[in-house]
């Protein structure tokens, strides 16, 4: 995806092949006390703290919502790692998570929407039914955080209209599959009971 978002933009691109964890870095900030997470990324906070146990994760990842803004990191604001296509993000019980999203595939294609799911790969039988373009996770925080992006353009790429996920797991590498997920949907959360 590095050449499709760069070709013609710069002279060179070193293609060193898929990377091994998929998201971008984690962006640490030791020039202050405690020392702070910026932007989530392959090593955890979990990770981090077994080498630093007072570093703290940034408390407002969304907060910067004006394009002016100068964050102190890339990755910072609150509408980044976006597709083209709206993301509407899910959080809530698993089971009523999965009835909710059902509801809003088929009024969405109701309404003439091609509907797009960015979901685990053990939860696409939950929507064979509805023959809309999946993008396959796979079935571990390993395999989301490699496929996300992937998955997001191969979505683009099927010119779906919306694209429907839902938060994992916050523990580890989750926290990092939430930020991207939190960032493509700008800070937009549906929370179903």
């Amino acid at each position: 995806h590095v050449l499709s978002d760069l070709d013609g933009h710069v002279d060179v691109i070193l293609d060193g092949g898929p990377t091994a964890i998929g998201v971008e870095s984690t962006v640490l900030d030791l020039t202050i006390d405690p020392p702070l997470v910026l932007r989530p990324g392959g090593v955890t906070l979990e990770a981090l703290r077994a080498c630093v146990p007072t570093v703290e994760r940034f408390s407002a990842p969304l907060a910067m919502d004006d394009e002016t803004a100068r964050p102190a990191s890339p990755g910072m604001l609150s509408k980044h790692y976006s597709p083209r296509a709206p993301v509407l993000l899910f959080s809530g019980p698993f089971e009523a998570v999965t009835q909710h999203m059902r509801q809003v595939i088929a009024e969405r294609r109701r309404a003439g929407q091609r509907v797009g799911l960015l979901v685990p790969g053990d939860q696409r039988d939950l929507f064979q039914d509805f023959d809309t373009p999946l993008a396959d996770l796979g079935r571990d925080l390993d395999g989301m955080a490699h496929g996300l992006f992937a998955g997001m353009r191969a979505l683009d790429a099927q010119e779906v209209d919306v694209i429907l996920a839902r938060l994992v797991d916050s523990s580890g590498l989750g926290a990092t599959i939430n930020d991207r997920l939190l960032r493509a949907a700008e800070g937009r959360v549906i929370e179903v009971e």
